[in-house]
């Protein structure tokens, strides 16, 4: 694990970190300068695609269900966030994300839009994109797997990409040790901070799920002998500095059905 790196972030950096280094610059190609978009972006995978969008020089858009997550997505380094439905962020009504992203960025400008959310974001994920857009799509946590007519994709001249990142790593091992070394050299050259993550004890499992059921969770919900119930809240830190000797990647226990890393 990297010095300097707590047990609770080292649980949680192989796994959201890795999955959005590939689909940024693996699956996606991203270009330094490229108009990044994310969905959920205060969630696990979310914020650590807006983390790793600054340090890869993206100019990154956060989607956030609430004001607190959206506070909480600029905090992350996105250079700008919009609610996901109703008044944004200035208290005037809004359109939905869409409008209030074409009023920051104009129509069919941006480059890549990472989705772990599904449902009905899909259509006008798809209106967003500018010509040889991608939409990554990395999971479905709004319960609906979504539907793409193709035709808007000759039209667009844009793609659909999957994200499967733990099936891909299986079949190729040796991506996995690739993405962490660039993984580290972001965080030593102080580009790419450390995981924001919300700790709770074994005891509180339950607590936990429940967070993320409830989608209360910011950033990354971890499992630790020295979390407190319902403390764990952290925020986004700044990078850390270079000269640190950092080594193999730390290896958490992981549920892949609820989400939750543990620290043992």
């Amino acid at each position: 694990m990297p010095d300097g790196m707590s047990f609770e972030a080292g649980a949680a950096a192989p796994l959201n970190y890795l999955t959005g280094l590939f689909a940024l610059v693996r699956r996606a190609r991203a270009l330094a300068g490229e108009t990044l978009l994310v969905h959920g972006a205060a969630g696990g995978v979310g914020t650590a695609a807006v983390q790793l969008g600054k340090a890869l020089g993206l100019r990154t858009i956060a989607v956030a269900g609430d004001e607190a997550k959206r506070e909480f997505a600029l905090r992350c380094g996105a250079d700008h966030a919009v609610l996901s439905h109703g008044r944004q962020g200035d208290g005037r009504p809004g359109d939905g994300w869409l409008a209030a992203v074409r009023d920051l960025v104009g129509e069919r400008a941006v480059d890549i839009v990472l989705d772990p959310v599904g449902s009905d974001r899909m259509t006008d994920s798809l209106r967003s994109l500018a010509p040889e857009g991608r939409l990554l799509v990395l999971g479905f946590a709004g319960g609906e797997i979504p539907v793409v007519k193709v035709n808007r994709l000759l039209l667009g001249n844009t793609g659909v990409l999957g994200v499967a990142s733990r099936e891909f790593f299986e079949r190729h091992p040796a991506l996995v040790a690739e993405l962490w070394g660039q993984l580290l050299e972001l965080r030593q050259t102080g580009a790419l901070a450390d995981p924001p993550v919300e700790a709770y004890p074994f005891a509180d499992a339950r607590g936990a799920l429940r967070a993320i059921s409830d989608r209360r969770a910011l950033g990354k919900v971890v499992l630790s002998r020295t979390g407190r119930a319902g403390s764990g809240r952290s925020s986004c830190r700044a990078p850390p500095g270079a000269g640190h000797d950092d080594h193999s990647p730390a290896t958490p226990t992981y549920d892949h059905h609820s989400h939750l890393c543990g620290v043992t």
